[in-house]
């Protein structure tokens, strides 16, 4: 198997649970059958055998989760596909599906089968299909272990990291996973911060050297010895990474980051 080049155009196709399978196959390779997303492909486990709460259970369509079937002999990953009644993906049942799945939980039948709480993948998605999240509980103990997630919404133009490191970390091994240790660590991976925080840094300080021999500033802003102004670089540099998290928060509007809509608004303001 080789690697395949994953762009905006395969995850703009998912929009549903078949063209979903259908990236996963056709671009991490992954052995799926035709009947992957069906009843066929997987196991159902009940609230009762998740041992989860009323209001978990009510969060999950029909109340229930879904296991894939294993895809090779002796599959360390339990891979659950988990659909959420409406347009949320609720983290807190997603923990209590967690704790009905590990061994050694009171009150569980021990004649069902169990996983470590980090050999676990989660693919959630919505009711709408219009989200879709991988999910990965790590930590040392189950009890306090932390959620890490990638994502995407439909029409989401912010796919970048997601094609470039997420998903591709997510490749099914080329040795249909004889070497276990090291399936267990790649697909982990998939979900580390550490290098897309240092990418990003990176690329903040690239920007910051370039902008620093670029922009231009009024002449009372304060300047340094070399007559660069570095401290208003650094300001506009924050204000402007604090813009976009609070945007994509949704608490200003897109508008605001459109080149032409703020012309638009200045050319009013100035007529005003």
């Amino acid at each position: 198997m080789s690697a395949h080049v994953i762009g905006p155009e395969d995850v703009a196709a998912v929009s549903n649970l078949e063209s979903l399978f259908s990236l996963l196959r056709e671009r991490l390779d992954w052995p799926l059958g035709p009947a992957a997303s069906s009843d066929e492909g997987a196991f159902q486990w009940t609230a009762a055998e998740l041992n989860i709460s009323d209001d978990a259970a009510w969060r999950l369509r029909d109340g229930s989760v879904r296991q894939l079937r294993p895809l090779v002999p002796n599959q360390p990953w339990g891979i659950f596909l988990v659909e959420f009644r409406d347009g949320h993906v609720y983290r807190t049942a997603l923990r209590q599906v967690l704790r009905g799945l590990v061994p050694k939980k009171r009150g569980r039948d021990a004649n069902l089968p169990a996983w470590k709480h980090e050999n676990l993948l989660f693919i959630c998605t919505t009711s709408e299909y219009d989200r879709f999240t991988f999910g990965h509980f790590r930590g040392k103990q189950h009890e306090r272990a932390r959620l890490a997630t990638f994502s995407w919404q439909r029409n989401d133009p912010f796919v970048r990291t997601l094609c470039e490191y997420n998903l591709p970390r997510l490749q099914w091994p080329e040795d249909d996973g004889a070497d276990t240790e090291a399936w267990l660590n790649e697909w982990t991976c998939a979900f580390d911060k550490e290098p897309l925080t240092k990418v990003f840094f990176s690329e903040i300080a690239n920007w910051y050297f370039w902008a620093v021999s670029q922009v231009r500033f009024p002449k009372d802003a304060p300047k340094e010895a070399d007559g660069h102004d570095h401290v208003s670089v650094i300001r506009l540099i924050t204000r402007l990474i604090f813009c976009w998290f609070v945007k994509e928060k949704g608490l200003i509007p897109d508008a605001l980051f459109d080149e032409r809509k703020v012309a638009q608004m200045l050319d009013e303001y100035r007529d005003g």
